[in-house]
């Protein structure tokens, strides 16, 4: 049987009011367009989350984000 996840509600609140500060409005929204320096900012707080977590993170030629949990076994396929 897999363990269930706990989830801290208050760590999770505050790492959403740090995304929504990115690029707040003052109208209480987010402005945050494709590859600003807003969007640049947000893309290194959740690439330095998870790395601080042992993610592997990168980006392509195309500026898509991508973080990966290595398994146990690395040659394993996914499941």
């Amino acid at each position: 049987m897999t363990p269930r996840a706990k989830v801290n509600g208050e760590r999770l609140l505050k790492r959403l009011d740090d995304f929504a500060a990115i690029g707040a409005t003052l109208a209480g929204g987010v402005n945050r367009q494709a590859l600003s320096t807003e969007d640049r900012n947000a893309r290194a707080l959740l690439a330095d989350l998870a790395i601080e977590r042992g993610f592997a993170v990168f980006q392509d030629e195309m500026a898509n984000l991508f973080i990966r949990r290595q398994g146990k076994t690395r040659t394993a396929r996914p499941s």
